[in-house]
């Protein structure tokens, strides 16, 4: 039986929180956008995966809500659904292995240029049984990108601000940071990730993941997500709605995407630039609170070109209560 596509309710002056915030205009999708993306491989990291939460972490601190992802996985700021940690036969959905992360700086979109930063887990799917990847944690430059992710395909997004610099002709270094109105302890003094990405000088190939036998390695599976632990009288509050529990009218089920990447690929190259908790020496890319404590695998991938962004297919309804 086919999966029927999913629309996001058509916001209504009727329906309070149902529009855009000022100067975020509606984009439904599908979305094209025109790219140059970094992808990572990583393992586990070697800092202990949780601790006691803090005022500082949250309760996406706790070994419940991480089921074994490493700390960071989830900003703090995050409300997890509750469908997307309940358990199958007494497991947690998280399937452990390497994870991905992914840098991409968009030229072109519906929702206008921005910059991004994803990481990929892999998870069952409770709906269906199968193992998908899923993101966990994703920051974007804009309010636009943001309301417009969760609303049309349960991407939990947050707003960050990206600094990248040319350090090269093939070198750049990219840091980012909790933006200037981020609620407290939360800082936006100091980026919670930072890396030095390099494009290999090999020649590109081609690439195009229409085919059907690349779904399961583009697909993604993504629960409903509740609005973000903002203060009301936060600026980034009003970007970061949920999808369930009827907050603006959104009722969104479990969504699932399968994103087309045409254009060229090569390989590239990671290092992490920030500090190690024990030693200090640069080699992680993450804070361990706005993002994991990885060393990546130095080898990785760029791509450039475009990528279609389709309606998602609803695989499965779950309710807050």
């Amino acid at each position: 039986m086919p999966l029927k596509t999913f629309t996001p309710s058509a916001p209504s002056p009727s329906i309070p929180g149902s529009e855009p915030p000022p100067d975020v205009p509606l984009a439904p999708p599908p979305w094209t956008l025109t790219a140059k993306l970094y992808l990572f491989v990583t393992g586990a990291v070697s800092a202990n995966t949780t601790q006691p939460p803090t005022s500082v972490t949250g309760l996406n601190a706790s070994p419940e809500v991480l089921q074994g992802l490493p700390l960071g996985a989830y900003l703090p700021l995050e409300h997890i659904h509750p469908s997307a940690l309940a358990l199958i036969d007494g497991k947690p959905q998280y399937q452990g292995g390497l994870s991905k992360i992914v840098l991409v700086r968009y030229s072109a979109s519906p929702a206008g240029p921005y910059d991004e930063i994803i990481l990929l887990g892999t998870f069952k799917d409770p709906n269906t049984g199968e193992i998908t990847p899923r993101i966990t944690n994703i920051y974007v430059s804009t309010d636009k990108s943001v309301w417009n992710g969760r609303r049309n395909w349960n991407i939990p997004k947050h707003r960050a601000r990206f600094e990248w610099t040319e350090t090269g002709p093939h070198t750049s270094t990219v840091k980012i940071y909790h933006p200037s109105d981020i609620p407290g302890p939360l800082s936006s003094e100091t980026p919670f990730f930072s890396a030095v990405v390099t494009d290999s000088r090999l020649p590109s190939i081609p690439v195009n993941t229409s085919l059907s036998i690349f779904n399961s390695a583009t697909r993604l599976v993504q629960p409903p997500i509740l609005p973000g632990l903002y203060p009301k009288d936060s600026p980034l509050a009003a970007a970061a709605i949920g999808t369930d529990g009827g907050e603006g009218g959104r009722d969104n089920g479990w969504l699932q995407t399968v994103p087309v990447y045409k254009g060229w690929a090569k390989p590239a190259y990671i290092a992490g630039a920030l500090g190690e908790p024990q030693s200090g020496r640069k080699t992680v890319v993450g804070d361990g609170v706005g993002f994991p404590q990885y060393t990546p695998w130095r080898i990785g991938g760029c791509f450039e070109g475009s990528i279609d962004f389709p309606a998602s297919t609803e695989v499965g309804k779950s309710k807050t209560a």
